[in-house]
């Protein structure tokens, strides 16, 4: 040897093709463009949805209730409050449900039932919804525990 330096040289691998990383991109971009309008369009439907101005739900229970509503076919549970034990919860701006409403009742995993009342009878009432002693019945035979500390 002439006592040069020799140099190895390599070539590269190949990177993946620039479409790949461009259709990821745009695949990527497309999914979040989706979820955003879906998301508006949702909004968008509750927001022009009619509404009540508040419901009252009254517990007589020592429990923590959850309370759905739903429209008298019982298709699309809609989550309105976790009703204080012994207390009365008032939710605000609840989506109306037409002319009958059916309300479901559950605490801690244990279902307690469901009660079907006229709209007109609930405005009547002042948009309060009493928990039925039946249905706390249940819940505490079925196993639904009170709340540990105070409330």
């Amino acid at each position: 040897m002439n006592g040069a330096a020799t140099r190895e040289i390599r070539a590269l691998p190949p990177s993946r093709a620039p479409g790949r990383n461009l259709a990821l991109v745009l695949l990527a971009a497309i999914v979040l463009v989706a979820g955003a309008l879906l998301v508006l369009r949702v909004e968008e439907h509750l927001r022009g949805a009619a509404k009540v101005p508040a419901v009252h739900v009254l517990n007589p229970a020592n429990l923590l209730v959850d309370v759905d509503v739903s429209d008298g076919s019982g298709d699309g549970w809609l989550p309105i409050a976790i009703a204080r034990p012994r207390e009365v919860t008032t939710v605000e701006d609840v989506v109306d449900q037409g002319d009958v409403w059916r309300f479901r009742f559950h605490s801690t995993g244990v279902e307690g039932g469901e009660v079907t009342v006229t709209r007109a009878a609930l405005e009547a009432a002042g948009w309060r919804i009493a928990i039925p002693e039946s249905v706390v019945d249940r819940l505490q035979r079925d196993g639904a525990r009170p709340p540990v500390g105070s409330f």
